[in-house]
């Protein structure tokens, strides 16, 4: 999912910013990632001292392949 966040030609549109690896921490970002904290500060997203997301509420979607079947979640 990263490369495809990171060749994204729509950021404004698809907010790419919002996809955090699974450990919380912020991964990467086209942009820096410095503006991707910013970006999540703007929205109201708290990070703990270690720099991670510090959220309640997370959402994982499932990962289709093209014949629609589930390979990941």
């Amino acid at each position: 999912m990263g490369n495809a966040l990171a060749n994204n030609p729509f950021p404004l549109i698809v907010p790419c910013h919002r996809a955090i690896r699974s450990d919380r921490h912020l991964g990467g970002y086209q942009g820096g990632l410095e503006m991707k904290r910013a970006l999540l500060g703007k929205e109201g997203i708290p990070f703990d001292n270690e720099g991670r997301v510090s959220s309640a509420h997370f959402h994982y979607g499932r990962i289709m392949s093209n014949k629609g079947n589930k390979i990941a979640s």
